[in-house]
């Protein structure tokens, strides 16, 4: 019985390095599975992809998140992605960081993912022009730009 065990975890571990080396591995700027690699892990096999484009610029706070699930805001290779999502914030500020290699980034607030209660101060955007972090209400005007994970 230990053998079949020791066996077992033995073609376990074969299995998952086999697997982890199977993973494409991506860098910062690729352009990749509809947009730009934005994000990344320490192995380079996950991360966040941003789309090439703003999905809305002006948009109220509130409906952001339905411009990452409408493909009309989307270019062709866009479109062939259904897992569009706002990023979070420590992938705003990635972008940020990129956002010379990125392009195409207004200098107002970019939404990010959070939910709302209508009296208080729940959403949080990150304002390109100055590297700041902002609370907004549901009504405030910002720009989307849509992110996906691989």
């Amino acid at each position: 019985m230990k053998f079949m065990q020791k066996s077992a975890s033995i073609l376990l571990t074969i299995l998952a390095v086999k697997s982890a080396q199977a993973l494409p591995q991506y860098n910062l700027g690729d352009k990749v599975l509809g947009g730009t690699v934005v994000y990344i892990n320490k192995s380079g096999t996950h991360g966040y992809i941003a789309a090439n484009q703003d999905q809305g610029r002006g948009v109220r706070a509130f409906k952001a998140h339905e411009y990452c699930m409408d493909f009309a805001y989307f270019n062709d290779e866009e479109q062939d992605y259904t897992d569009w999502m706002l990023p979070p914030l420590f992938v705003l500020k990635s972008m940020y960081e990129q956002r010379a290699e990125i392009g195409g980034f207004d200098s107002k607030k970019y939404y990010m993912a959070g939910g709302f209660k209508i009296d208080e101060f729940p959403g949080v955007s990150f304002a390109f022009a100055t590297n700041e972090e902002w609370h907004v209400k549901i009504f405030t005007f910002v720009n989307v730009r849509c992110v996906r994970w691989f």
